[in-house]
């Protein structure tokens, strides 16, 4: 049994952590700003709550578990202020690295987001990549990245914007969770084939931004096909990302972590759909109503 350290466990690190236990190798502590609801909880997993931030309690939680491999999965969710990003993403990354350094992990897996490339034009690592890469360069430790589309999270209805000419490539969660395990395995078996290497992680299945939503729109509300008419352009304005996001092509060629990490998506869009959207029936939308305040 190898021991982990899994640094961040929202929505997609939840799903990393249940998927390690499920491959039974694997023996996980969980590091989180959020203490864990109880229904949240895995059985035999230790939780210890801190933040990426605080560099010396960070440092010693990496020291005292004294694990193998450190998946940092930790992100903040979307629409804060743009300091609070910097300070997760590239102070808080700093600080899990020279954690690792300080307590000798020699195996590093580092989770960002297709959004630090969604303009289209090639882009070559964010600030948080960039320094988990040098990392690796620089030492004789292990560290390999992972990056995942926009994963079954959200629905989307309403007016179509643009002519629904553009691909997307969306990821089930459970997918990224088993790639995330994939190189884990990787790591340890064969940390020459990994080290210093970036993947693409999705589907590997672009679709038109459109015709996903109306397939989560089908799922969740029993109607097919498609809804037109006129709208009045009255004083509502749209905000330009939106737009951007919509209309968009966004993409990736996930060849390089089939080859090299044994990758293959098993669940397609529509079955991640179908269970999103039963998740969300039984129990999302009511844990939402609870945290929001709604009745």
């Amino acid at each position: 049994m190898h021991p982990i350290l899994v640094i961040g466990t929202g929505f997609l690190g939840s799903h990393v952590v249940e998927h390690l236990l499920n491959a039974g190798r694997y023996l996980g502590t969980v590091f989180d700003i959020n203490e864990p609801e109880d229904e949240s909880r895995f059985g035999g997993v230790s939780y210890i709550q801190g933040s990426i931030i605080d560099a010396t309690h960070l440092a010693n939680v990496v020291k005292e578990v004294n694990s193998l491999v450190v998946l940092h999965t930790a992100s903040p969710v979307h629409g804060l202020l743009r300091n609070i990003y910097y300070e997760v993403n590239e102070m808080g990354t700093r600080n899990v690295i020279d954690a690792c350094r300080a307590a000798e992990v020699k195996k590093l897996i580092y989770t960002s987001s297709t959004g630090v490339v969604w303009t289209g034009a090639e882009f070559n690592g964010g600030l948080g990549e960039r320094l988990v890469l040098a990392a690796q360069a620089n030492a004789t430790s292990s560290s390999s990245g992972v990056s995942r589309r926009s994963i079954h999270d959200k629905k989307q209805h309403g007016v179509q914007i643009g002519d629904n000419t553009n691909l997307v490539d969306y990821a089930y969660a459970g997918n990224v969770a088993h790639a995330h395990v994939r190189a884990c395995a990787k790591l340890i078996s064969h940390p020459a084939r990994v080290s210093g290497q970036t993947f693409f992680i999705t589907n590997g299945d672009p679709r038109p931004q459109w015709d996903f939503a109306r397939l989560i729109w089908k799922e969740t509300t029993g109607m097919a096909g498609s809804c037109r008419s006129r709208v009045s352009l009255g004083s509502s304005w749209l905000c330009l990302r939106s737009v951007c996001f919509v209309t968009g092509t966004q993409w990736y060629n996930i060849d390089k972590a089939r080859d090299v990490l044994g990758y293959e998506p098993s669940v397609s869009l529509e079955e991640g759909v179908r269970r999103t959207v039963k998740w969300w029936k039984q129990t999302g939308s009511a844990q939402h109503k609870l945290r929001t305040g709604q009745h």
